[in-house]
């Protein structure tokens, strides 16, 4: 307890363990701020030059040794920009940056009924493009875009699915031979496809209950 003002940042602090294998240099952490970590093997802290931290991985400079312990310390201020790039447990960049660009990855769901959960635009020949559904929810889909050749008409194709059964039901259909879904209900996954006079502008896919304007 603090009595006056509470001290400002406020920070977190974890810390994690690893028993090295011979040679290893690289240590995936939880993450946390890049210059505000420590590593140790065997209990000895590491000086700056034997090692870096990317906000996500330890690397060491040399390569530990077989049953070498090594822990790491990491601490989080509250006001702090989240270190770049954030992964998940199979080691894949789920929030990634370059060239002053952020980009989330495509296969990245929100939970949030109704929430836009994939946006993808493109134009294209004769293309298609896979989004793997959960297999617990109904999605709905709505693409926008035009045939690429005159007269440029606009289309729209508006459909739910329903990834535990696959159940497709069309809402808007203007596309004909334009524009082709298909669902594999073994693997959830949904294939969009396009004909070779179609560009895509946007392909929208909404998680849970979306109504349709009138």
């Amino acid at each position: 307890m603090y009595i006056g003002t509470i001290p400002t940042p406020a920070a977190t602090e974890s810390r994690q363990e690893w028993t090295a294998t011979a040679g290893q240099t690289v240590f995936p952490s939880t993450g946390g701020t890049v210059g505000y970590a420590d590593l140790f093997v065997n209990g000895v802290k590491m000086a700056s030059s034997d090692f870096t931290f990317d906000g996500a991985d330890f690397t060491l400079t040399t390569g530990a040794a077989a049953g070498d312990v090594v822990n790491a310390i990491m601490r989080q201020a509250d006001n702090a920009l989240v270190a770049l790039p954030i992964k998940d447990s199979g080691g894949n960049n789920v929030l990634s940056e370059a060239n002053n660009v952020v980009s989330i990855d495509s296969g990245v769901q929100f939970p949030a009924i109704g929430q836009l959960v994939f946006w993808h635009g493109y134009a294209a020949v004769s293309s298609s493009i896979n989004f793997t559904l959960d297999g617990v929810s109904s999605y709905t889909i709505i693409f926008n875009g035009r045939r690429s050749t005159t007269p440029f008409h606009g289309h729209n194709l508006t459909f739910i699915i329903d990834s535990t059964d696959g159940t497709i039901t069309s809402k808007t259909d203007a596309w004909g031979a334009d524009m082709n879904e298909s669902f594999n209900n073994s693997t959830k996954v949904l294939t969009l496809s396009t004909g070779s006079s179609t560009n895509v502008m946007s392909i929208l896919i909404f998680k849970g209950a979306v109504t349709e304007g009138t």
